[in-house]
């Protein structure tokens, strides 16, 4: 396989030579500089090929009741164990109280807030004071019967 990437990048690179020469003067130039540049190429294809030959690849990725083993092309293997589950850790302590918040503001002008409450006489309170409004509606009239399955109001 590597005689036969070397002659396709040959072949590419004299292709793309032929393709620059622009006259026959230069063809010489053209030649020897295509000759210089398809050195250059078998250099490197060897020298990654030995590189290739020297190193491992990654061939399998084996599952078993440790975890996984991971085989390499020149034979290591290299297993990978799962963890172990640790121990429950204990409680804390719970921690203080914190104090309690501020009143917001409400945000018109920065003041506090106005705490609204329901006074024991049923009445609404801002700030503790009564404003004489019922907390509670009255109950109204009973509604109109509609005929024909209408509600009346027409």
């Amino acid at each position: 396989m590597n005689k036969k990437l070397k002659f396709i990048v040959a072949g590419m690179a004299v292709v793309a030579g032929l393709a620059s020469a622009v006259s026959c003067q230069d063809l010489k130039t053209d030649l020897d500089n295509l000759g210089k540049r398809v050195s250059t190429l078998e250099s490197t294809v060897k020298d990654l090929q030995s590189r290739i030959d020297a190193g491992a690849v990654i061939t399998a990725v084996n599952s078993n009741a440790n975890g996984i083993e991971v085989v390499l092309s020149n034979g290591h293997k290299y297993p990978i164990y799962n963890g172990k589950d640790g121990a429950n850790g204990k409680d804390g302590a719970n921690g203080a109280d914190g104090a309690n918040g501020k009143d917001g503001a409400n945000g018109l002008d920065g003041a506090p807030g106005t705490v609204v409450t329901i006074g024991e006489n049923g009445n609404w309170y801002l700030d503790g004071v009564d404003t004489g409004l019922k907390a509670a509606g009255k109950d109204g009239k009973d509604g109109i019967d509609g005929k024909d399955g209408k509600d009346g109001i027409d």
